[in-house]
């Protein structure tokens, strides 16, 4: 994703509990500290996009669900979003785009992944809100959910479950922020590869 935004000539800045070493600046941040990240996204000056990744994908099941793995997913993949549209709120450009990157692995619920699923729900949620809170000023605010790509064969009945291309993922991500998108905000874009035989 860093490499596609660079090759469409943006200047990459990733904050990330790990080092990017392809992005133009990395700044390794826990971004669900909103201290750190409030810091981190001070620092950067005008921004003319913002791009938000889910954190983590843990399962548990909901009968052995505790509190703190509740707390620690959400945080993680909805707070850190929330947190990350706060701070960048005040530095994104007029014209400019955020583009929420979630997962859902299925199109309906899985037992395992609970707060995961619930957590994506949110990022979703965060999205519609935004698109109409950032509308003012012009900038648009869409999502990518990426599921588990189903085909199905030629029967029409039997499917394989595969993982959706990082390429695609981040052509959709360069397509959302450029001005070709200019019309597109509050849009969920599933990236699922459904493909009938």
């Amino acid at each position: 994703m860093v490499l596609a935004l660079q090759a469409a000539g943006h200047q990459v800045v990733s904050i990330s509990a790990l080092n990017c070493a392809v992005a133009d600046v990395s700044v390794v941040c826990d971004t669900a500290d909103e201290a750190a990240l409030a810091s981190a996204m001070a620092s950067l000056g005008d921004l003319a996009g913002l791009v938000c990744l889910p954190g983590s994908v843990a399962a548990c099941v909901l009968a052995a669900m505790t509190w703190n793995h509740w707390r620690q997913i959400m945080a993680q993949n909805a707070g850190g979003v929330m947190l990350a549209m706060k701070h960048a709120s005040l530095q994104l450009r007029a014209g400019s785009a955020i583009v929420l990157v979630t997962t859902a692995m299925t199109a309906s619920g899985e037992s395992g992944s609970v707060a995961h699923h619930a957590a994506t729900g949110a990022v979703l949620g965060l999205m519609r809100a935004g698109s109409g809170a950032f509308a003012p000023r012009n900038i648009r605010v869409n999502a990518i959910n990426i599921r588990c790509g189903t085909v199905f064969a030629s029967d029409g009945h039997t499917q394989i479950n595969k993982a959706v291309p990082p390429a695609d993922i981040a052509a959709a991500v360069v397509v959302l922020l450029s001005a070709e998108a200019s019309f597109v905000t509050g849009s969920e874009w599933v990236l699922d590869g459904n493909l009938s035989g």
